[in-house]
């Protein structure tokens, strides 16, 4: 068939999706040639009777032929030539209706309609291909034609053009009529690909589009299921659409949620505030930043959070998407930074103040010491000297604790034994603490050793019994315990200054009135107490966090209304055993002095008076000089005489250190002795490789000084 069309990939295909329908179409006209061509064996007999036995053979033959056509037809799929049986069973017929047409006289015979019924159904019927319809058409017309002009006798021709007209125009009827068909079916053909494209590209979108929204719904998950925030939305005040760091943080689980308004998560001294900024984001509609506040999870822990709100459309009604963060960590490690930016600066000023204190001390005492030469024991006015030198003690004491407070004293530090330290302590407790009060210790025999200042770890344990006690009145239990810990990355983060590692905990513990949240958060501040007016100074815990901190280890506390106070004390561990250190005890020799010439440089004239009385009551020549740049000039000129020099460390102008340089680079031999309220480990070595020979601290007793002069003298 594709033989008499055009050479096209597109028809081809046609053709070949038209081979059911032409199989069809081929069978339709079979049987109309196997059915119809017999049963007009009935015009036969009522035109031409004498003709009938001839006619219906033809007829018979003609019918069987198409039959056994229709049989093939139906049997076997010939595909494209399927349609040659269609017309072989067409000629058959057609040659049949031509014999009868030259034996009922040709020109002059009505089975000329036969012949038009030929071509009627020829071109109505198998619409195949326009050139394949003519072709066959025009190729039977020219056998009718050549039979009837060959066998027939010319009669009637005016009647014989008519038939050929009206035959002529039947068939160009026919082949309109099929060309119609062929070109609809065509055109139904090409539409039904486009529809059939367009479905596949439907299909394909449609998968793409399938694709995009579950490739999405995995990114939205993977984003939403494991951020590090939590996610959820806030509609009608209900909790709803939680993502996993949402219960994790709140303690709550999905369905859960659904029954739990927000704001009865959110902490009660913030829900006011926090009600007010959402009520401003859901009547603005705009995205805001809600600053960090406080939520309770479903175990009643406070946790910080920040939260950003954006408004939204959820299920056709107004939300608010919540985005969730919790600072808790951050919020600590401010609290920390802050409170230890605030006890280095208190520090700094203490240590100021004990400075000038001690200036001030030490003319007093010194004074009160020369006093004491002048007057017997029984004298009246001793009773009364003995009560200022006992204040001055105590204000001494209470200078030591600044300086330690400030980190301006000097720790010396040694591997210790902490479960030793408390058994020595403990002991000291037993006679200090009321017998009401039950002392408990549970240390742990494989406890690692620390490198510490054992007077100083003397001082906490002291200090926490001491508010241990006051906090107990009517009795109670005074817990110490020791244990080994390991601080991870993750809990050395959340105090400043601290590395992950090995420590010792010191645990104490007592089961007195405890603290609520306002006092917790100010016990470590400097001079803050809660105790009556003169039972206190305020320094105690001020002065065991400065010692904690100065040794590298951190402090914690934990307490609670009405459920006593525990600290918890944390040491770098050392891995090598713990040694006493041996007490080094200063002879008292004789400090009578021989007539030495000694400078005494100090910026307060009071402590140069004083001091100058005192040493020459003991034998001395006394310089003094108040500055640096005095005691240069006072050297220069007596350098051969002076054998020893008293320098204050801190003095305006030229200082104490630059001073004790300028003072050896003209005397290498020099005797210097530096006094000064405090003095770091490192700035001491280095003025010891400077060429200091000793050092005494103020406010000291003059006994002291005079024994470090002889010393120094004597080396």
């Amino acid at each position: 068939m594709a033989l008499f069309k055009a050479d096209s990939p597109l028809i081809r295909e046609f053709d070949k999706d038209q081979i059911p329908f032409v199989r069809e179409r081929v069978s339709i006209t079979l049987l109309i040639g196997a059915s119809l061509v017999p049963l007009f064996g009935v015009v036969d007999y009522l035109l031409f009777p004498q003709h009938l036995p001839q006619f219906l053979k033809i007829r018979l033959l003609v019918g069987l032929l198409c039959l056994g056509l229709l049989g093939l037809n139906l049997r076997w799929n010939f595909g494209e030539r399927s349609c040659y049986l269609g017309v072989a069973g067409v000629y058959v017929t057609a040659l049949g209706i031509i014999r009868m047409i030259i034996v009922t006289g040709g020109y002059t015979t009505t089975y000329y309609a036969g012949l038009n019924l030929i071509f009627l159904a020829f071109c109505a019927i198998m619409t195949v291909g326009m050139r394949f319809v003519l072709l066959h058409s025009v190729i039977l017309y020219l056998i009718y034609i050549a039979s009837v002009l060959t066998f027939s006798p010319r009669e009637n021709i005016n009647l014989f053009i008519a038939n050929n007209m009206f035959i002529f125009t039947t068939l160009v009827i026919g082949l309109i009529a099929s060309s119609t068909d062929y070109r609809h079916r065509f055109r139904q053909y090409q539409l039904r690909l486009k529809l059939e494209e367009a479905q596949s590209q439907l299909k394909v979108y449609s998968r793409m589009l399938e694709d995009s929204v579950a490739e999405s719904e995995v990114k939205y998950r993977m984003l939403v299921d494991h951020a590090n925030e939590g996610i959820f939305i806030v509609q009608d005040g209900v909790v709803q659409f939680p993502n996993p760091k949402t219960c994790e943080l709140l303690g709550y689980t999905a369905e859960e949620f659904q029954y739990t308004t927000f704001m009865d998560l959110v902490a009660d001294e913030d829900r006011e505030s926090v009600r007010e900024k959402c009520r401003l984001i859901n009547t603005n509609r705009k995205p805001a930043l809600m600053l960090p506040f406080r939520m309770v999870n479903r175990t009643g822990k406070t946790i910080w959070v920040d939260m950003n709100s954006v408004p939204i459309e959820w299920k056709g009604t107004p939300a608010t998407l919540h985005l969730l963060r919790d600072i808790t960590e951050r919020k600590t490690m401010e609290t920390e930074l802050m409170q230890a930016q605030k006890m280095e600066a208190i520090g700094t000023l203490a240590g100021g103040i004990a400075h000038e204190f001690n200036n001030l001390l030490q003319v007093i005492s010194g004074s009160l010491q020369l006093l004491f030469k002048t007057k017997s024991a029984d004298h009246p006015d001793a009773r009364y000297l003995n009560h200022i030198d006992k204040a001055v003690q105590r204000a001494t004491t209470l200078t030591k604790k600044l300086l330690v407070y400030s980190r301006k004293v000097e720790s010396q530090l040694e591997v210790v034994d902490l479960n030793l330290q408390i058994t020595q302590v403990c002991e000291l407790l037993e006679r200090l603490i009321p017998k009401m009060i039950t002392i408990q210790q549970d240390l742990d025999p494989e406890l690692r050793p620390v490198r510490a200042d054992p007077a100083q770890l003397e001082q906490i344990m002291m200090n926490l019994a001491v508010n241990a006690r006051d906090a107990m009145t009517h009795g109670g239990r005074f817990m110490l315990k020791t244990r080994n810990v390991v601080i991870g990355e993750e809990d050395s983060r959340g105090h400043v200054g601290t590395s992950p590692g090995r420590y010792v905990c010191l645990t104490v513990s007592d089961s007195g009135h405890g603290m609520d949240q306002d006092v917790l958060e100010r016990i470590f501040d400097p001079f803050y107490t809660t105790k009556e007016p003169g039972k206190g100074t305020g320094l105690g815990l001020a002065i065991v966090y400065s010692i904690v901190t100065n040794h590298n280890g951190f402090v914690r506390c934990r307490s609670e209304k009405g459920q006593g106070t525990t600290f918890d004390i944390y040491f770098p561990a050392e891995m090598g055993e713990a040694v006493t250190s041996a007490d080094e005890r200063i002879l008292d020799h004789e400090i009578q002095g021989n007539g030495e010439t000694i400078l005494l440089v100090d910026d307060e004239q009071e402590v140069l008076d004083v001091g100058r009385e005192l040493l020459e009551r003991f034998g001395y020549r006394v310089l003094t000089a108040n500055d640096g740049e005095n005691a240069m000039d006072v050297f220069a000129e007596f350098e051969k005489d002076i054998q020893c020099v008293i320098l204050d460390l801190n003095m305006p102008g030229l200082d104490g250190q630059t001073c004790l340089e300028r003072l050896l680079s003209h005397s290498p031999s020099m005797r210097i002795i530096v006094a000064t309220g405090y003095l770091e480990r490192e700035r001491r070595r280095e003025m010891i490789e400077s060429g200091a020979s000793g050092f005494i601290t103020k406010p000291y007793r003059f006994t002291d000084m005079l024994r470090e002069l002889k010393r120094a003298l004597s080396s």
